[in-house]
């Protein structure tokens, strides 16, 4: 014979690693930097560069194949006129890169709040931050605002957005405002958006049709201060095109509003949030600004710190799911209870997160999960009782449970065809630990200080 019945990778650090093999042929192979075995990085290159024509921020390795417009330049801080923000905006051509000379850096360009703001073609605009220096532009002055009606693709980079007003009830930042049917791109990077009150995107109609169903925003390393809303489709069940996904990367929320994420009916948007910090709980007494909500037909959350509840509102109708990964909640001792947390979509899987409270116990309300379908896995949950229910009375629900530690925390499981429940720790529940009523109900070694129900 000639060994190729045997051969193969007989190299334990390869990724086509075969441990049955006897004889190495030579074919072993590593991965690419887009994790492909044996790969060429084609599967992830393309442009990493937020300036060119066709940036896509998903790619992973530059292949060289940046496209340039042209570059314009803003170099004063008036309103309107040669080199100003606004005509450099409105004359700007698709693919056209716009930036801002060095003498603007901590400078601030105050918008006539008589005139919106009108961009109509695809463009970048790329901002100056050194330290705690930016390029601002400010939107509302003497109780007035300026709008952006944006009509096409948009790049912002390194730019500071502001309301140098008290806060008030203004409108949005951005309005996504094509009267035909376009695929907006928007990409948010390394920006600011400080002391809104209001959606930095919305939309003009609230009938929209005119919204490619492809579009896509994505924002990176970026802080919303003072009751940002990001993106808002009040309610809007009537609009057949809404954005189709949200990602945000890297990103901080700190005193934010009501419907963060209000992302329209349940015809198919995917939310994306990870690595980021939601912190500065917001007015006690007022129902927009105590939880972090969200609206969308599919969520998946990674490596998020809450401060205050979250509630998921996701599809009914047995297509999206709630995914929830590395997941803090941690509710300080004033937070106001009557604004409880709230998950509810088709499946719900809780992976490795800690949710717990500094309140008196008899000031919580539970934490409501409501799913066909619950997975539940090494959760830490102190001082935060639990109710998982099945609101959608049909056959074959279930609910798994492992690996999970309930501190000071009832836990109730109710109206599911089965549950199960393993490896998990009840102690000091207020009440009782744990209250199932279930078809099927099983508990394999699993601790309990108190009597369960």
């Amino acid at each position: 014979g000639d060994n190729s019945s045997c051969g193969g990778c007989t190299d334990p650090s390869a990724c086509n690693y075969d441990p049955i093999v006897t004889v190495d042929d030579g074919s072993c192979a590593v991965n690419d930097d887009c994790g492909v075995c044996d790969g060429d990085n084609s599967s992830c290159g393309g442009c990493t560069d937020p300036s060119a024509i066709n940036y896509d921020p998903f790619i992973i390795v530059d292949d060289g194949s940046c496209v340039y417009g042209e570059s314009l330049l803003v170099t004063n801080t008036n309103d309107s006129g040669p080199g100003s923000f606004r005509e450099i905006v409105e004359n700007a051509n698709d693919g056209a890169v716009i930036r801002f000379h060095q003498d603007l850096l901590g400078q601030t360009i105050n918008l006539n709040t008589t005139d919106n703001l009108e961009i109509n073609s695809s463009i970048t605009i790329t901002g100056i931050i050194e330290g705690e220096d930016h390029v601002t532009i400010n939107l509302i002055q003497d109780q007035t605002q300026s709008q952006i009606l944006c009509n096409n693709s948009l790049t912002i980079d390194s730019l500071r957005f502001t309301n140098e007003n008290e806060l008030g009830q203004w409108g949005p930042v951005f309005w996504l405002n094509s009267p035909s049917a376009v695929e907006y791109n928007i990409n948010i990077l390394n920006s600011t958006f400080e002391n809104f009150d209001s959606p930095i995107f919305s939309f003009i109609d609230w009938n929209l049709t005119g919204l490619d169903s492809n579009s896509e925003l994505f924002v990176d390393n970026c802080e919303f201060l003072s009751k940002n809303t990001l993106v808002s489709v009040f309610d809007n069940a009537s609009a057949s095109n809404v954005l189709d996904s949200v990602f945000i990367h890297n990103t901080t929320f700190d005193s934010n509003n009501a419907t963060e994420f209000s992302l329209g009916s349940e015809s198919g948007c995917y939310f994306e949030l990870v690595n980021a910090n939601v912190v500065g709980i917001g007015i006690p007494g007022s129902v927009y600004d105590q939880t972090f909500d969200i609206l969308a037909s599919s969520v998946f959350l990674n490596n998020v710190n809450f401060d205050q509840n979250l509630n998921i509102q996701g599809s009914d109708s047995g297509s999206g799911d709630i995914v929830l990964q590395d997941i803090s909640i941690q509710l300080p001792s004033n937070y106001d209870m009557s604004f409880f947390g709230w998950v509810s979509g088709s499946s719900v899987s809780i992976t490795s997160c800690d949710f717990g409270s500094n309140m008196a116990q008899e000031d919580i309300s539970p934490f409501h999960i409501r799913s066909l379908n619950v997975s539940v896995s090494d959760f830490n949950c102190d001082n935060f009782p639990l109710e998982v229910e099945d609101f959608y009375e049909t056959e074959q629900t279930s609910v798994f449970f492992d690996r999970c530690n309930f501190h000071s925390s009832d836990v109730s499981i109710r109206e599911f065809h089965s549950v199960e429940i393993e490896n998990s720790y009840f102690q000091n529940s207020p009440s009782s630990p744990l209250y199932l009523k279930n078809n099927i109900n099983s508990l394999d070694n699993c601790t309990f200080e108190d009597n369960v129900t």
